[in-house]
């Protein structure tokens, strides 16, 4: 996997992020508060998306819905605004967690920062790589715990330290992470799906950005290896598109408001009309979703 694209290293040290961010009340937010909104967003989708067929996927590991953050992320000139701002301190902190995932049943909260998982503390699990970010190395802690078997979370939460069991679920192994980038895209291989920030500011809903990640999960189920010019192409993508839509439909979204996102995608390019050699047009993947979303069901061969 490209290490660059995916890890979270590279989404908090991209440098033309403003430092402040105003807010409705007038108040200053933080870019770093922002970011956390789009990947809790990010999250929620990629969590019903991962447990909808889990088995269909390249790798399935333990589900538990959060999303870990470490101060160590972030350039050292930036971190004491970052505590200020997220109380991030020097253990590895939850950042995110799906709603009715079992960490939500657990009782985790956003902001719970953890101190061992079992009898094991944090510092096991964390090698000195720096290619490996710490907040990745502990999400593969959680991803590799027993499935359907209680493990004790010891958490610290506002100075007092208290134990949680999570009992993980199967998961595809495909995970969303947040690319900060302008761009309105998304892209994946057989590991990862990244987001860009740019298009989670452009979706309406959660609905739309379901639509998107589950193609690239589609992608990933359908194991659609890029060729040597890096596409997949047309037949590949109709496939994905259909799949993608089966997959949020699944889990509960609605495909034909998600649908919206290509009619607002054509309007946004006054070429978007035009076909490519990898894609449809907007237009016509919007006409083919509205045609297709009644007779989308949950029956997967």
């Amino acid at each position: 996997m490209n290490n660059t694209i995916f890890s979270k290293l590279s989404i908090v040290l991209i440098a033309f992020l403003t430092p402040t961010v105003a807010g409705a009340s007038g108040a200053e937010t933080h870019w770093s508060e922002v970011l956390r909104s789009y990947i809790a967003f990010a999250n929620e989708a990629d969590w019903r998306l991962a447990t909808v067929e889990p088995g269909r996927c390249p790798t399935v590991t333990a589900g538990s819905g959060v999303v870990v953050d470490s101060i160590t992320a972030y350039q050292e000139g930036e971190r004491a605004r970052i505590t200020q701002a997220l109380g991030l301190g020097d253990l590895p902190q939850i950042a995110a967690i799906a709603t009715n995932s079992p960490a939500d049943r657990a009782g985790m909260r956003v902001g719970d920062e953890i101190v061992s998982i079992g009898d094991s503390p944090v510092s096991s699990f964390i090698r000195k790589t720096p290619s490996t970010p710490i907040a990745t190395q502990i999400e593969h802690a959680f991803e590799s715990l027993p499935l359907e078997e209680q493990t004790r979370i010891s958490l610290r939460r506002e100075g007092n330290q208290l134990n949680l069991y999570i009992e993980p679920v199967a998961r595809c192994g495909v995970k969303t992470v947040v690319k900060v980038d302008d761009k309105v895209d998304a892209y994946g291989d057989q590991h990862a799906v990244a987001v860009t920030s740019g298009l989670i500011q452009f979706v309406e809903s959660e609905d739309e950005l379901a639509l998107v990640i589950g193609h690239e999960f589609a992608h990933a189920i359908l194991k659609d290896h890029l060729d040597r010019n890096k596409i997949r192409g047309a037949k590949k993508e109709d496939a994905a598109d259909l799949l993608g839509a089966k997959l949020a439909r699944c889990a509960g979204y609605d495909v034909g408001k998600a649908s919206e996102f290509w009619q607002r995608m054509s309007r946004r390019n006054i070429l978007s009309f035009l076909p490519t050699f990898t894609h449809r047009s907007p237009k016509a993947r919007y006409r083919k979703l509205v045609e297709l979303g009644p007779r989308l069901n949950c029956e997967f061969g």
